[in-house]
């Protein structure tokens, strides 16, 4: 997994009891601090620095946090937490993959993606879950143009990764028999599930 940025962090939480929003206010108006979620600032220029994947992983790492249930981290949020750099912007809201029952209420923090959790490849992420890399890698090429999903998929399959691929063909030809999914006509044309997940850099 790829670990999280080490920049300085300030949180509201932590300020001193009666901390000096006038001060926060100011740091904000002025660019000097960047808010990266609820109640969290980052150096403006320590986070212009990082690059989008890293970006996202220390806003993943925040915004877990502060949620009180437990919650299974897909999509972008998974890419980041393992690693699959993507073509393209990342976004700010953080996905998280619910039962279809609950509904996909979203907050400005957390998106959430109301696709049933029966079926989902996922293991333990402290105290939440995250989607394994071929889950991952699929969900993303579901719902992403052509290019950007081959792209996930790439980055699971790369072999010249530290420790290899994060992922292999048969692990997300797999996932994508068990049942038919919105996307997955995408997806398989986007099986760039090929041998370039050996070359991509």
């Amino acid at each position: 997994m790829m670990p999280v940025p080490e920049i300085l962090v300030a949180r509201r939480r932590e300020l001193i009891a009666h901390p000096d929003y006038r001060r926060v206010r100011r740091h904000l108006r002025e660019r000097t601090w960047t808010r990266i979620a609820p109640g969290v600032f980052v150096s403006s220029p320590e986070w212009r620095a990082l690059s989008g994947i890293r970006r996202h992983r220390l806003r993943v790492e925040e915004v877990l946090a502060r949620l009180d249930a437990p919650a299974v981290v897909s999509h972008f949020a998974a890419a980041a937490v393992w690693g699959i750099d993507l073509l393209g912007p990342w976004p700010d809201a953080v996905d998280v993959t619910i039962a279809r029952a609950t509904g996909g209420r979203s907050g400005g923090a957390i998106r959430r993606r109301a696709l049933g959790l029966e079926r989902v490849a996922r293991v333990p992420f402290g105290a939440h879950e995250v989607t394994t890399p071929a889950q991952t890698a699929l969900d993303l090429a579901r719902i992403l143009p052509f290019a950007r999903g081959v792209s996930a998929i790439d980055q699971a399959l790369w072999t010249g990764r530290g420790g290899g691929a994060l992922a292999t063909t048969e692990d997300i030809l797999a996932l994508l028999d068990t049942e038919p999914v919105r996307g997955d006509a995408r997806a398989r044309r986007g099986r760039g599930i090929r041998v370039a997940g050996r070359q991509c850099p």
